[in-house]
């Protein structure tokens, strides 16, 4: 049993998108278990609250999988608490996995290894393009081993509660999510336009972006509204809107 929450074996193009594993446990991966997988999207997901013996949010044994706008926080594992990412060479392949407009922060290590440590997000074999809109760990401290950070990658000064609400809540939509927090970081924190015309809840993106129309970061776009809900957005005055009754 690799994976509590969702687990793929050998797979090509398997998809994942506004999707919630919160509170799983599994005997090696808590939430996501992705071995030998080539090809998958993984969008506007939250990865919450799970427990694994070696990993406790992700594992990604594969290459060319696009993971964009997803919000990784609270899992906890042995080995690494966020994610893992390492090539395949069953699958030959030599296209690295692309992380975008991510959150990786509040994943822990239980009971806490010696540094350094890796926390969030460890890469094997640089095998994961992260220079993309990603906030990853908190208190000045990436949590990160194995791949540079990138330019447009920022690292929280303070704690992962000033980048969203850890809370897992009914923020709108069909599954529970952290919402980010006003002010912070994440709100207009990544591209514009960012290719990812929904957020997880299926609201608008971007939204309130300001001239650049960026996007924010994570799985979640702050103060968004459903696209069947609006009639008008002012361009001018980011907060007249009109909605339908």
């Amino acid at each position: 049993h690799y994976g509590a929450g969702v687990s793929t074996y050998r797979s090509f193009g398997f998809q994942m998108n506004r999707s919630t594993i919160d509170n799983s446990s599994g005997g090696f991966t808590g939430g996501l278990d992705m071995r030998y997988v080539k090809q998958a999207r993984i969008e506007n997901s939250t990865l919450s609250n799970n427990t694994g013996i070696y990993y406790g949010g992700v594992l990604i044994v594969g290459g060319a999988n696009q993971l964009s706008g997803l919000t990784i926080t609270g899992n906890e594992a042995q080995g690494i608490g966020g994610m893992l990412v390492a090539p395949s060479f069953a699958l030959g392949s030599t296209e690295p996995n692309t992380l975008s407009h991510s959150i990786i922060s509040g994943n822990s290590i239980t009971p806490s290894p010696p540094p350094p440590v890796s926390n969030e997000l460890y890469v094997v074999s640089n095998f994961l393009t992260i220079n993309n809109y990603n906030i990853l760990g908190q208190n000045g401290d990436s949590g990160t081993l194995g791949v540079p950070l990138g330019a447009s990658d920022q690292v929280p000064v303070g704690a992962t509660n000033t980048v969203i609400d850890i809370n897992l809540a009914d923020n709108g939509g069909d599954t529970f999510t952290h919402l980010p927090v006003p002010g912070g970081i994440a709100v207009d924190g990544g591209r514009n336009w960012c290719n990812l015309y929904q957020d997880q809840r299926g609201f608008m993106r971007p939204w309130n972006g300001g001239v650049a129309n960026k996007c924010d970061v994570g799985a979640v776009e702050y103060g968004s509204v459903a696209s069947s809900d609006l009639i008008f957005k002012d361009g001018f005055d980011a907060e007249i809107i009109l909605r339908r009754k």
